[in-house]
């Protein structure tokens, strides 16, 4: 027995059993065809309005992507600005609480820092996802 036969494929001929090469379809889009030469002005093949709703639906589907991750942008840009504003108040209470006044300087001016940096990376953050 050589290697060919212990083949788990049926044998056949090279294209046997392709999809859309049994008689009944030859024979539709033969009158596809026939339909298209019959109008000569007919640019759309009639299979293409499937296709013009498919593409439809896809472009919904993108739509729909885009918002969804539009609104994720929003949840994630205010759940940072949330986070670092704490981080902010945290310094501040820092500053606060230290009896060396270099040491406070110091806190309250990164604190200061980190609020302006929250504002300016949310705020281009938001102009972005307009």
């Amino acid at each position: 027995m050589t290697r060919g036969d212990r083949s788990p494929w049926p044998r056949g001929r090279c294209g046997q059993g392709v999809v859309g090469d049994n008689p009944d379809d030859r024979a539709e889009r033969a009158e596809d065809d026939q339909a298209l030469d019959s109008d000569p002005g007919q640019r759309q093949r009639p299979g293409n309005r499937s296709a013009e709703e498919t593409a439809e639906r896809v472009r919904e589907l993108n739509e729909r992507i885009i918002e969804a991750s539009n609104r994720g942008g929003h949840v994630y840009l205010n759940a940072y600005e949330r986070t670092l504003k704490s981080i902010a108040d945290f310094e501040e209470r820092v500053a606060g609480a230290s009896q060396v006044d270099w040491i406070s300087a110091v806190a309250n001016a990164q604190a200061n820092f980190t609020r302006e940096i929250a504002e300016a990376y949310t705020q281009a953050g938001r102009e972005f996802l307009k």
